[in-house]
């Protein structure tokens, strides 16, 4: 156990070992689960405590997943109200708000598939990478519009989450092709937009996902296809630049196997905004410039 960790409760240090371990995965699970962890945590907490509680079970909860903004903007709204309130009133306030934040995970959930489905030709053949239950969202909304759709799906290494992206699109009636990364340029012609999610956006518009993400994007610059970016505007990162996480090396190989060979394992890209045709949000299709003037507006509703 982490020694920032010490005295909170079981149910929170459990949630935190599932993040980081990636047991449960996607940002809106991430956030949403850590969410009920911190409001629970609440439940363990007196009106002298609560405050130095609160604010450990959100740095613990943070540190899990460092390139999960989602996750930190809804624990930092729920922290400025524990830093506002006394412990009978912040209880009260946070509860609201947490109902709210997940209220809204539903609903922009579904406005972006609404208008990502706009950008999808009645006949389309997409390219994606990693699983974004967002553009899972998009593209089954698609099928069920009835547009004759078909994706590639890069499986994702080293963990593979394109596999899971490839079972929920096929169980629902849609036809997916599985390949792997390195074929993304193989058939990046046979193809007509790429759709991905993402992690994190930053002031500028750039944006961070899974590893693999620029060379889609670059290829998708060099052929002339559009490239489409889903994701809710709670995904702004103010952090310059975004750090980075590199994963456990055995994600790759078993580094006893590989003696004097240094293994590394970024977990994520930072993609410029230069190769980002547009992004898909709840408030609709916008420019990565106008991506941080809507989240820093949308995060201030949150609170108000």
């Amino acid at each position: 156990m982490k020694s920032g960790m010490k005295g909170l409760s079981s149910q929170l240090i459990n949630i935190y070992d599932r993040i980081k371990h990636l047991e449960i995965q996607s940002a809106r699970n991430i956030m949403r689960m850590a969410l009920l962890a911190y409001i629970q945590e609440l439940e363990y907490c007196d009106a002298k405590t609560y405050k130095r509680r609160m604010k450990q079970a959100f740095n613990a909860l943070t540190s899990a997943r460092p390139t999960e903004p989602m996750m930190f903007n809804a624990l930092s709204v729920c922290m400025e109200v524990v830093n506002k309130y006394d412990y009978d009133m912040a209880r009260e306030h946070i509860e609201l708000l947490s109902t709210r934040i997940l209220d809204k995970l539903i609903d922009d959930k579904e406005k972006i598939s609404l208008f990502g489905t706009r950008m999808i030709h009645k006949q389309s053949k997409i390219m994606t990478i990693c699983h974004s239950s967002t553009v899972v969202a998009v593209l089954t909304e698609a099928h069920r519009q009835g547009k004759e759709i078909e994706v590639y799906s890069c499986e994702t290494r080293p963990r593979w989450q394109g596999h899971i992206t490839s079972q929920e699109l096929a169980s629902a009636g849609i036809k997916v092709n599985m390949i792997v990364d390195g074929a993304m340029g193989h058939y990046i012609d046979d193809v007509d937009i790429i759709l991905v999610g993402c992690d994190a956006v930053d002031k500028h518009g750039n944006f961070v996902n899974k590893i693999g993400t620029r060379s889609l994007a670059e290829l998708a610059k060099n052929h002339h296809k559009k490239f489409y970016v889903a994701g809710e505007l709670l995904k702004l990162d103010h952090r310059y630049p975004i750090p980075i996480e590199f994963r456990d090396v055995n994600e790759v190989a078993d580094p006893t196997l590989f003696k004097g060979v240094n293994i590394l394992n970024p977990a994520f890209d930072l993609v410029p905004a230069k190769y980002v045709t547009a992004f898909i949000t709840e408030k609709g299709i916008i420019k990565p410039k106008q991506f941080y003037k809507m989240a820093v507006k949308e995060l201030k509703r949150l609170i108000s």
